[in-house]
């Protein structure tokens, strides 16, 4: 059962009273940690002690739940994380520990990241930061845009945004294309994209937009060699993941012209470090830089907390929760547990 069960949660402040009253609610004991962002990501050592005492951890996207950190524990039954991403979570060691994982894949999230998404490829293509730069250093001077109507775009990731993406971008009069093994063919009809390998879609598109899981197998998936296949006028826009771009051959690509420009909220590791090439000043009208705040409205955020706190008690209740992440540990979780009536 959930009464008395001990739940640790690092969530945004604007978001702990309401986290609060619901796990204190459901007869949980709730402890705060501290957010990232605010202070220091947590070490292993100090994540291990965590989840020694902890039944269920609530966790952000800058905690590294490792085997280590669950193998400290015999206790710890779920693991809430806010957000989609889960690369920070050891699946396969949860799953054979018989740690239910959660997630909150949600509309609220993916819709606002395609939102966000739509709005890069238009500042790139309207060249809004170069043109605000030269007027606000004295220069009164036209500058060339990009004409959308009749260009490609192309899709890294087909999954839930980029679906919502294409989807978003019909009524341009654009040609989409996409790149994902993984997804049926279907998906690409219905979503009015072309299914191209990667090489074809680099080579073709004059938006090329990156939404695929961070995974070993896409662990540095656009290198140089992927950059110079693309076009000299195209733009890139990575809002997945950090680790999916090799950041050292973007900043050579725009320094040396091989692509026009790109748009990135992602990075590895993040916070980006102040000596990042992605900060050049010789490239810096070239790339758009914002902090990993895609998807953070007050919609995406309200809901999502309420999504993982909501995946997190119904695990600890021994019910399952709307959104596993390793739905192959069930079986292992209800036996684990069936002596404290989960």
């Amino acid at each position: 059962m959930s009464d008395n069960a001990h739940v640790f949660v690092v969530c945004h402040k604007a978001e702990q009273a309401k986290i609060d009253r619901l796990i204190k609610a459901a007869g949980c004991q709730c402890e705060f940690g501290r957010f990232a962002t605010d202070s220091q990501p947590y070490s292993k050592n100090e994540l291990a002690d965590i989840a020694r005492r902890s039944d269920a951890m609530m966790v952000s996207s800058w905690e590294s739940c490792t085997r280590p950190v669950m193998e400290a524990s015999s206790r710890l039954r779920t693991i809430a994380k806010f957000g989609i991403g889960l690369e920070k979570i050891d699946l396969e060691a949860a799953t054979s520990l018989g740690i239910l994982v959660s997630h909150t894949p949600i509309s609220e999230n993916y819709v606002a990241v395609a939102e966000g998404t739509v709005a890069r490829i238009l500042a790139l293509s309207k060249s809004l930061k170069s043109a605000e730069h030269s007027l606000r250093s004295g220069f009164w001077k036209s500058l060339l845009c990009t004409y959308m109507r009749g260009k490609t775009v192309g899709i890294i990731g087909l999954g839930r945004i980029g679906s919502r993406l294409a989807r978003l971008l019909e009524p341009w009069e654009l040609k989409i294309v996409a790149y994902d093994p993984y997804i049926p063919m279907d998906r690409f009809e219905f979503v009015g994209a072309e299914p191209v390998n990667l090489e074809s879609l680099l080579r073709q598109s004059d938006f090329v937009t990156i939404h695929c899981n961070a995974t070993e197998e896409t662990s540095r998936m656009i290198g140089e060699e992927e950059l110079r296949m693309m076009k000299n006028t195209a733009y890139l826009v990575n809002t997945a993941r950090g680790t999916i771009l090799d950041d050292l051959a973007l900043a050579r690509a725009l320094r040396e012209g091989w692509i026009a420009g790109a748009a990135l909220d992602v990075f590895e590791p993040e916070p980006l470090h102040s000596k990042s090439p992605l900060l050049s000043t010789d490239i810096a009208d070239k790339i758009w830089l914002t902090p990993h705040v895609i998807a953070a409205t007050p919609e995406a955020r309200s809901r999502m907390a309420e999504v993982q706190v909501e995946n997190c008690l119904r695990a600890l209740e021994g019910e399952i929760p709307r959104y596993v992440a390793n739905p192959d540990v069930i079986p292992l979780w209800r036996k684990r547990f069936s002596s404290r009536s989960v």
